[in-house]
């Protein structure tokens, strides 16, 4: 599986506090999709994941190295940090 840690989050409204202590956290991409709730699993715990309000836009580098999530109050900036552990 493909590991991402969060590289950056920007909240429209709401606390930073909780949002900064998560970057950095590696985690799995488990649901990703637009109009869903993005899943994503830990990767040093798999029992607890991030899990967000829908999804409402997605943008991917030309090199597949950085996705750029929002949803309805916050962006998720995610880096690929390894590309597959299987």
């Amino acid at each position: 599986m493909t590991v991402y840690e969060i590289a950056d989050i920007n909240r429209n409204t709401g606390k930073q506090e909780a949002d900064s202590l998560r970057i950095g956290r590696q985690y799995y991409i488990g649901i990703l999709e637009k109009d869903t709730r993005a899943v994503l699993p830990h990767v040093d715990d798999q029992t607890k994941a991030l899990v967000t309000s829908p999804v409402t836009d997605i943008k991917r580098s030309d090199n597949g190295k950085e996705i750029v999530f929002t949803t309805k109050h916050t962006t998720y900036t995610l880096r690929k940090v390894v590309d597959d552990l299987s």
